[in-house]
């Protein structure tokens, strides 16, 4: 299965690239909050861009509510 450069981009942020059912998924170990375990989290590629795009949508929505000074 060829990557997209998109899914390159996944892997150079560190993501590892794991083959389920002809289905790509993208892991990587993450820390829990509140304790030195950590955590194996996969998602796809799909998923992954959603989840960039709402917190892009959610940056946008918390600058444009930014009070503005004036001098």
């Amino acid at each position: 299965m060829a990557l997209t450069p998109e899914e390159k981009e996944f892997l150079s942020r560190g993501y590892k690239l794991e083959i389920r059912q002809e289905t790509k998924f993208f892991c990587r170990r993450e820390q829990e909050l509140g304790s030195r375990f950590e955590k194996k989290t996969c998602s796809t590629g799909d998923a992954l861009r959603a989840q960039q795009a709402s917190a892009e949508e959610a940056l946008r929505r918390i600058q444009s509510n930014r009070p503005t000074i004036n001098n």
